[in-house]
């Protein structure tokens, strides 16, 4: 029992630093202001997409896995102040222990789930095999960035590990937003309530991985999309708060694209509620 509870704590410690570097190197590119629950959410796109390409080309086996690793865990360590980040991986990789053994029994993980993560770190793309398979072709891109972690020496089981890194980031982002913030805007209520409401429905993480992303990642990209000052478009803060949206938002077709039209649906929804009320001027 220690020992797979030791291992699923290490592989989960890998992963964090590998998804947090990841996605920090892309938001300097960026320059965006640095923040450890978005660096975490941008290493699962980074890290999803990358996969995907190479997958084009080569099975997502150890000679990816390995290099992707080494150079995640040697940018990490060359950061400065990172005594706060582990003290947070390892809160994430402890927690991660009953993600482990809740969300991965769940039945469609054995159905699909573990197939298609099976066949991404055998073999390369075969274009055109949807015509033989139809379910073939439907691996939302999250797989991709699991598969990477699936050739980790520590585990016994494939395991859907982005969706619990991204669950990670946005219970970060949500308590800093609750724990820092003074005063609401709608945008804040939005976050929250709608935070809230996506966290009790995709309890079963391993079960939900690519829905919960897709929504997760909707979240935050309209929260940063609520906070765009439209009246002073040269706000200092507008810049990030443009990219930020932007990149979650469009990534969000790539995890499940038909659980953007629930969105637009909630958004049309608040917002014939809210015209006629004093949040109207907010818009």
């Amino acid at each position: 029992m220690i020992a797979p509870v030791f291992n699923i704590f290490i592989t989960n410690f890998i992963v964090t630093i590998t998804c947090f570097s990841a996605g920090k190197i892309l938001i300097d590119k960026l320059k965006i202001k640095e923040n450890f629950s978005i660096s975490l959410i941008f290493g699962v796109l980074v890290l999803s997409q990358i996969s995907l390409i190479l997958n084009f080309f080569t099975p997502i086996n150890s000679l990816i896995t390995y290099p992707l690793v080494f150079i995640s865990i040697v940018y990490f360590f060359l950061q400065t102040k990172i005594k706060i980040k582990l003290l947070k991986i390892a809160i994430i990789s402890f927690f991660s222990i009953l993600f482990y053994f809740k969300g991965n029994h769940a039945e469609d993980f054995t159905i699909y789930h573990h197939i298609n993560l099976q066949a991404i770190n055998d073999y390369k793309i075969i274009l055109g095999l949807t015509h033989l398979k139809i379910n073939l072709g439907q691996s939302p891109i999250s797989f991709y960035g699991d598969a990477i972690f699936q050739n980790l020496p520590f585990i016994e089981h494939k395991i859907n590990y982005l969706s619990y890194i991204l669950f990670c980031g946005l219970i970060f982002f949500l308590y800093k937003k609750i724990k820092t913030k003074e005063y609401f805007e709608f945008a804040e209520y939005f976050l929250v309530i709608s935070s809230v409401y996506f966290l009790i429905k995709f309890s079963r993480l391993g079960a939900h991985g690519a829905d919960f992303i897709c929504a997760a990642i909707i979240i935050i990209g309209l929260y940063f999309f609520l906070k765009i000052n439209f009246g002073e478009i040269k706000n200092s803060n507008n810049h990030q708060y443009i990219v930020l949206s932007s990149i979650l938002i469009s990534n969000a077709y790539f995890y499940k694209v038909f659980a953007i039209s629930f969105y637009i649906l909630l958004i049309a929804i608040l917002y014939f509620i809210l015209k006629n009320k004093l949040l109207k001027k907010y818009y």
